[in-house]
């Protein structure tokens, strides 16, 4: 009943949104000879070369299926809600790793059909309002996704790393899934969707060559532009951030040269430039980000989107309808905090000026603003002063071994990643095993964050000798001459290994958990069993054709010799009458 009256109102949804939606759609431009044409199955014919003309019957049909993915993710969302509430701790870690394993899957069919899309639209099998409008859909889908992912990311905060990573959820894998997203998720993607359920007017551009660009212009001043083409595969930096940084600029907007450097980071893992832009004049605000690759320096993603203040859009609404008042933010102004004691805006930038980013490494960090070294100005490492900028603008600083580094100068920053940490390190730095021997008895206790390990399958050396407690412990025994033990402990699909050495009636712990080689020497005996199944499973089935022709063929000889054996008693029937026959 509660599943019927869930369905009932989702359906009533659908179609309530679906109602007001069309008739937003509907009024949002008139259907003219390109909208009929469009609706009626003819060919839709380009305004020029770049431009998109978005039809009536194409808003209709994008907010139908944009509505209808709202609608089912919300439901499959619902129905994972409950199962996740209702479970053990056991049971939500299994939960959240089959809904990661769904999200994933997800991503990979959203991923492939941008991939065809573009395929069928370089190949001249889509136009460009066709593509447009694909890419507009598959946006609001990515979004439904994020969202998921996001709720999902949450509910993994309450559970243990190991017990994640024995359910066989892999966190990383999903990210990877997520952030290859990029060329759906974008602001241009995102203002093609607005066209494309009546949310928005205005001029769309799109173009395909050497990667995707989009430019969406709307009536009231505002602007939106992506741009994304493939890099060169190398994760070298061999250019330098300073001449990244200066093609990014190049890259955005003309705005009276007023976009502001906010943020910078170093993908040392992909080897790019990120810089973070925020515009803020008395007519325009907004807010861009470049990636620049660090081995070739060209722009490899662009996402940037400007609109008019209040006073400047009010001018531009009153040009194209005289009537109209202004805005309710009219009298907004930029924010007082963006400028100096001068009153003019100024932009602090920080860039590695020499040295390599490197675990413990040291570099030489410069303080730019406006392009000139700033003298004098307090450099903090991860919250901690480490030095003032000289009259060059430069400092030394020395980096940590691991993990996130933020530099940071007044309102500039500079962000990058040393050894980050993964998964399994985070699960291998929190798990130890204490073991005691009395006599030949060992009494082993295995603890996560404190907290005891049960259910676990304990080795020692190779041979199945218990499961651990509700406590994570375990008692077994070994022989006498034993010097050396390896103890394997496997959980699910979270496995890991404990070396100890035997001195004086006494176990001393000489490695700490690290990954099970016996593990991976079990999982390629399985593959390897899985191929020999593969292939005898392959046998089998040829054996099983060959069998199946050779019956064949003894039927079709049998049935051969049967026929030939009727053919030579018709024959001799044949001469036996003849002679009675001639008698007669």
């Amino acid at each position: 009943m509660v599943a019927r009256k869930l369905t009932t109102a989702l359906f009533a949804m659908l179609m309530l949104t679906a109602g007001v939606a069309s008739g937003a759609a509907a009024t949002a431009a008139p259907v003219s000879t390109a909208d009929q044409q469009a609706e009626t199955g003819t060919t839709l014919q380009e305004t020029n070369n770049s431009s998109v003309n978005v039809t009536t019957g194409q808003q209709l049909s994008t907010v139908l299926a944009v509505t209808s993915d709202d609608v089912q993710s919300q439901v499959e969302e619902t129905e994972f809600e409950i199962e996740y509430e209702n479970a053990s701790d056991e049971e939500r870690a299994e939960a959240l790793a089959d809904r990661a394993d769904r999200l994933r899957e997800r991503a990979t069919e959203i991923r492939d059909a941008y991939r065809i899309a573009t395929e069928a639209y370089e190949a001249g099998e889509l136009t460009k309002s066709e593509y447009a409008q694909q890419v507009a859909t598959l946006n609001s889908q990515a979004g439904n996704l994020f969202g998921s992912y996001q709720s999902l990311s949450a509910r993994t905060a309450s559970l243990s790393a190991l017990e994640l990573r024995a359910a066989g959820f892999n966190g990383s894998t999903l990210d990877e899934s997520m952030n290859e997203l990029d060329g759906v998720s974008g602001t241009g993607a995102t203002a093609l969707l607005r066209q494309f359920t009546g949310q928005g007017d205005g001029e769309v551009e799109i173009a395909s060559e050497n990667g995707l660009s989009i430019e969406v212009e709307s009536e009231d001043g505002g602007q939106s532009r992506e741009l994304e083409r493939p890099g060169d595969d190398s994760t070298n930096l061999t250019v330098t951030q300073r001449t990244a940084l200066d093609t990014a600029r190049d890259a955005l907007t003309d705005v009276n040269s007023s976009w502001r450097l906010v943020n910078g980071r170093i993908d040392r893992d992909d080897g790019d430039y990120e810089f973070r832009f925020h515009v803020n004049t008395d007519t325009t605000v907004g807010q861009a980000s470049v990636t620049v690759d660090g081995s070739s320096g060209t722009v490899v993603e662009l996402e940037e989107e400007t609109r008019l203040k209040g006073t400047a859009r009010a001018n531009e609404a009153q040009k194209s309808n005289p009537g109209a008042g202004p805005p309710e933010d009219a009298g907004e102004r930029g924010n007082d905090d963006d400028k100096s004691e001068d009153g003019d805006e100024r932009e602090l930038a920080l860039v590695v000026a020499d040295g390599e980013i490197a675990p413990n490494g040291t570099i030489t960090v410069r303080a730019l603003a406006d392009g000139e070294p700033v003298t004098g100005e307090a450099v903090q490492l991860n919250g901690e002063q480490v030095g003032t900028t000289d009259a060059d603008g430069a400092v030394t600083v020395t980096l940590p071994a691991t993990g996130e580094v933020e530099l940071t100068a007044g309102e500039g920053e500079l962000e990058f990643e040393l050894g980050e940490e993964d998964e399994r390190d985070e699960v291998y730095r929190n798990l130890l095993a204490d073991a005691t021997l009395d006599g030949d008895t060992v009494t082993m206790t295995v603890r996560y964050d404190g907290s005891g390990v049960s259910d676990a399958s304990v080795y020692a050396n190779g041979e199945l000798v218990g499961t651990t407690d509700a406590d994570g412990t375990v008692s077994f025994t070994i022989a006498n001459d034993t010097e050396s033990l390896d103890v394997e402990l496997v959980k699910g699909e979270f496995e890991t290994e404990f070396e100890y050495e035997r001195t004086d009636g006494t176990l001393s712990q000489t490695e700490g958990p690290h990954e099970s080689d016996d593990g991976n020497e079990r999982a390629e005996e399985a593959s390897e069993d899985a191929e020999d199944d593969e292939q005898t499973e392959m046998e089998d089935h040829e054996k099983e054709e060959m069998e199946d022709h050779e019956k064949e063929e003894m039927e079709d000889h049998e049935k051969e010799e049967m026929e030939d054996d009727e053919d030579d008693d018709q024959t001799t029937e044949t001469e036996t009458e003849t002679p009675e026959t001639a008698e007669q």
